[in-house]
């Protein structure tokens, strides 16, 4: 004795759930790597950055 969706499935009036899945595209394209200099990283981090110490009630650039 087979179940109702068996027969359905044997009529061709379903798609099984393993029939359904549709073709995805898996695959993950990496973009290329960008190499940054020693300068450019000390740059983006700030550590070459001007500073400010208040003297006097006026912000001045510190020596």
């Amino acid at each position: 004795m087979r179940t109702t969706q068996d027969q359905l499935k044997e009529k061709g009036l379903t798609v099984s759930r393993s029939d359904a899945k549709s073709p995805r595209n898996d695959v993950v394209r990496e973009k290329p790597k960008e190499k940054l200099s020693r300068k450019e990283w000390e740059e983006i981090m700030g550590v070459n950055r001007e500073t400010y110490q208040k003297q006097g009630g006026a912000y001045r650039r510190r020596r």
